[in-house]
């Protein structure tokens, strides 16, 4: 007899011309302990074996005989239909052939490939529950930008074409005009999210991979308008600590461009953004303007216009990170 085998039942099964001994052998595998499972029953190809856990996955698994011999083959759980069976059923009954072994564990055992003819995903974010682990790589910036893998809408686009998105316009004031014809990408669903670390409020935009500040009125030292030269506001921004990032900036003036929705005034922000604490005044970005290096180019979220200044001029800021 099998030495591994802790517990075996025999049964009998007949037919109109044979009879032939059938084994079954069900054991509990929980945190690498054996447990033996009740068998009720095993008549007309069916075995029907307890369940007291229902959160436990069983596999049905089979093997020509039970010879104590070291050639045999090992048992054989390769049956698809026949595996990672989960039931709140106090009895599971399945149907098998003619030897088996059925095992449980704390979790799935098999992978297969899901089949657009037999499996249907639901659209949207997937928590770990029921995964050993989720994949860190996971992430927008390793997603082709508009690709949408399990709710996470991809951001990268080195390489490949750029996607300029839709203005926001939706007002048209004369025919084939930005408001009637409204080209350009839409964003994912939700556009942002927010996130807190300890007190410290940010804010991912999943159209741009971006990571804003979600107040920067709540900033240390960034409680007054327009309190900022340019030089002073980038290397505030560059030694910024917040909510656990030590990796913050000054936007460029494209990055806080792509904030800007034209079909919004007081702010002309995306509809059902959830900043808080701007002034309603001018931003430093950290592009200079290439004809005059003494100039820098700076927004007003208040209208959304672009504009440039002196770099001695006091403005507001607003850090930002990620986007690489």
């Amino acid at each position: 007899m099998n030495p591994k085998a802790p517990s075996i039942t025999h049964l009998k099964a007949h037919s109109k011309t044979w009879i032939r001994s059938l084994v079954i052998f069900v054991s509990l595998l929980f945190i690498r302990c054996g447990f033996a499972q009740d068998i009720f029953s095993f008549e007309h190809g069916h075995v029907s074996f307890s369940n007291e856990n229902p959160l436990l996955y069983y596999t049905v698994e089979f093997r020509p005989d039970l010879l104590d011999d070291p050639e045999e083959p090992e048992w054989d759980g390769s049956y698809r239909g026949l595996q990672d069976i989960q039931s709140t059923n106090p009895v599971i009954t399945v149907p098998v052939g003619m030897m088996f072994r059925v095992s449980a564990s704390a979790m799935p055992q098999h992978t297969r490939m899901l089949s657009p003819a037999h499996d249907t995903v639901a659209a949207g974010y997937y928590e770990p529950t029921l995964l050993r682990e989720v994949d860190e790589d996971l992430q927008p910036h390793n997603i082709l930008w508009g690709v949408d893998i399990f709710g996470i809408t991809g951001t990268y686009s080195n390489n490949c074409t750029a996607f300029i998105p839709r203005t926001g316009q939706t007002v048209s004031y004369t025919p084939e005009d930005d408001g009637e014809i409204q080209y350009g990408t839409t964003g994912p669903t939700p556009r942002f999210t927010v996130a807190t670390n300890d007190t410290d409020e940010v804010v991912t935009d999943h159209l741009t991979g971006l990571m804003w500040v979600k107040a920067p009125r709540s900033l240390p030292d960034n409680d007054i308008v327009n309190a900022w030269t340019w030089s002073n506001a980038v290397a505030y921004c560059r030694n910024l600590e917040y909510a656990g990032h030590s990796d913050w900036r000054l936007p460029n003036i494209r990055e806080l461009l792509s904030l800007i929705d034209f079909g919004q005034t007081d702010f002309a922000l995306p509809v059902q953004h959830p900043f808080s604490g701007l002034f309603a005044s001018h931003y430093w970005s950290s592009t200079t303007r290439k004809d005059d290096p003494t100039l820098a180019w700076n927004i007003r979220p208040q209208y959304g216009f672009m504009g440039s200044n002196s770099k001695g001029n006091l403005m507001n800021l607003w850090p930002v990170r990620g986007g690489y």
